[in-house]
């Protein structure tokens, strides 16, 4: 009794203790961004994506790590809130730099998410470097 008591009073110090808040469950502007801005790309084209946000579009697309798509990508998505695109990738500005040398324009912002769009490119189901 006495274990059950003291975990009741420290609950805010363990972060199961958080799901009892409302703050927890908040879809936060990020998250928000994230919704708003992933439908925007169309089914069944090629993706380079932050590691992030690839598994919502792994359903619908071809998905590759920002930068690995061999030239074939027509979108790229980008978070800028963390410090690299994924497992060894780079950080988000330097991705997003190097995709406008790759011939991507900006197609849409929100928030810390940005969407890019190359014309032209050919759609290929590999997607990526071998």
């Amino acid at each position: 009794a006495v274990l059950v008591v003291g975990m009741l009073v420290q609950a805010g110090d363990y972060p199961l203790g958080r799901l009892a808040t409302q703050r927890f469950w908040a879809r936060d502007l990020r998250v928000r961004a994230i919704d708003e801005v992933l439908p925007l790309i169309p089914d069944g084209v090629c993706v380079e994506a932050d590691n992030t946000m690839a598994p919502q579009l792994t359903g619908r697309d071809y998905v590759t790590r920002v930068g690995r798509s061999n030239n074939l990508a027509t979108w790229m998505v980008l978070d800028f809130s963390r410090p690299d695109t994924g497992w060894q990738g780079v950080p988000p500005a330097q991705a997003y730099a190097e995709a406008l040398r790759r011939g991507f324009t900006a197609y849409e912002q929100r928030n810390v998410i940005v969407l890019l769009r190359r014309q032209g490119a050919m759609v290929d189901p590999v997607c990526r470097v071998d």
